[in-house]
Formats: C-alpha cells, structure tokens, sequence
C-alpha cells in the first residue's frame, strides 16, 4: 500500500543523492589591464600560459579539471570544476597568490547549489569584506 511518507522519505533520499551529484566549481574573474574589451595580445598570452599552470597543478592534485577561459567587457574569467571546491581553491592559491593579474580580483567557490558559494577578494595590502555567503581574503605579495 502506497504512503505519504515512503513517498516524501524517497523524494527525499533522491535529492540528498541529487544534491551530491553536482559539482563544486572556481571562477576566478580579475580586471584586463590594458582596458581593452578583450585585452591585448600580450594579456591573453599571458593569461593563456598561467592556465596552462593552473591546469597541470589541478591535473596533477586529482582534484578536478581546468575548464578554461571567457574573454569580455574588459575582464577574463578561468573555470575549474572538481568535488570539493575548497581543495581546488587550497591547490591554485600559491599560484594566484604571486599572480600580478588577481590583484583587485576575485574567486568564487561554488558548492553545488549557487546560493553555497564563497567569494574570496585579492587585495594589495588590504582585505576588505564582500561577502557572497562568507568570504575570505588573500593580500598578495606583488610577486609574479
């Protein structure tokens, strides 16, 4: 005989298992320099080449996969995905830390759902709150 609560209790379980299923993501976004709608040559280079650094360290960690970059309206975003954001964010932070780039920048940790995220701002000397759900902040060395 079917139940209300068998049902709600399996409805239940099937989106626990649901929920589990998605997975975490970085953004990183940070200001193009020169201005330009989608940077100049040297910008993208640059930034092409510390992709290529962050995607070999996530590679190597297990951790996940570097999904690439968005260029436009003066700003460069690069995407990661694995199964525990804060992992991918504890393996690229030496990297982004020295990254002359990220200075004024920001990272967004993704749980799973877009409501259980995370912004980390990159500050010079400073660390100023702009919080999503928490935040944190890194004060960069100028490093890079």
């Amino acid at each position: 005989m079917w139940s209300l609560r068998a049902f709600l209790r399996k409805r239940a379980n099937a989106e626990r298992e649901k929920a589990a299923d998605r997975k975490q993501w970085m953004a990183l976004t940070f200001t193009l320099p020169s201005g330009e709608i989608y940077g100049n040559q040297l910008e993208r280079d640059k930034i092409h080449e510390f992709s290529h650094q962050l995607a070999a360290e996530i590679s190597q960690s297990g951790l996940g996969t570097f999904d690439g970059d968005e260029f436009g309206e003066r700003k460069c975003s690069l995407y990661a995905y694995g199964a525990d954001a804060d992992a991918l964010f504890e393996t690229m932070l030496p990297l982004l830390s020295t990254w002359d780039f990220m200075k004024g920048g920001y990272a967004i940790k993704r749980y799973g759902d877009p409501v259980a995220s995370e912004k980390i701002t990159f500050q010079v000397c400073t660390a100023i709150s702009l919080p999503l759900v928490n935040a944190r902040h890194h004060v960069l060395t100028g490093r890079g």
